[in-house]
């Protein structure tokens, strides 16, 4: 489950996993995003469950892949006339399923997990650009770069995923895409928390609003 804190009170929300390996959120029209098969297909890892780690990738495989950029559609509505009508991509949660299969390869050592590369290349290919002298993940393919802003997510940057992709890929764009991260997350301070919003404009002078 997970808990937010919403004007003082904590809500839950249960995610729950399906039998064929669809994780629905329940608070949510049961709908299911590519994040939360990321999520779960780390714990699965985490807890050495490989038969719930098959399900949930084989799920994801099957459902979610688009063909076309080797990512996968971000959400799925079980209820609607077409369940996946956005056909964007959440870099957050191809970034965990990359992550995630790349663990399975290294504890179950088969083979067939070793997808996880052609993952990381497409996230390479289709969503890391380099603006305002930074090199940055944007949250998708489609809709976030502007032209004269990119619109960002920092919640979407995922330090140890990319530093696990850079060791087993010995690409440098991992680690500048870490430091510059880390760089423009010093900047996205504000308010008396002095942290970052959901959602950040990097403006094409390196100003963020």
């Amino acid at each position: 489950a997970r808990a937010w804190a919403v004007s003082g009170y904590i809500l839950l929300r249960e995610i729950v996993m399906m039998p064929d390996g669809r994780i629905i959120d329940t608070a949510n029209g049961n709908v299911s995003h590519t994040e939360g098969q990321g999520f779960a297909m780390l714990l699965a890892v985490a807890n050495n469950d490989r038969p719930a780690f098959d399900k949930l990738w084989q799920w994801t495989d099957n459902t979610l892949r688009n063909k076309s950029n080797g990512l996968f559609y971000w959400r799925y509505n079980p209820v609607a006339p077409d369940p996946i009508a956005d056909k964007n991509n959440a870099s957050d949660g191809d970034t965990l399923i990359a992550w995630a299969l790349l663990r399975a390869q290294k504890q179950w050592q088969d083979k067939r997990y070793a997808i996880a590369s052609a993952i990381t290349a497409a996230l390479l290919k289709s969503t890391v650009v380099t603006f305002a002298g930074r090199q940055v993940m944007l949250p998708g393919v489609k809709g976030f770069n502007l032209n004269d802003h990119l619109n960002l997510n920092p919640s979407y940057f995922i330090f140890p995923a990319w530093r696990a992709f850079a060791e087993r890929t010995h690409l440098t764009a991992w680690r500048t895409l870490q430091s510059d991260g880390q760089a423009l997350l010093g900047q996205m301070g504000w308010g008396k928390s002095h942290l970052p919003s959901d959602w950040v404009a990097l403006r094409a002078d390196g100003k963020m609003l």
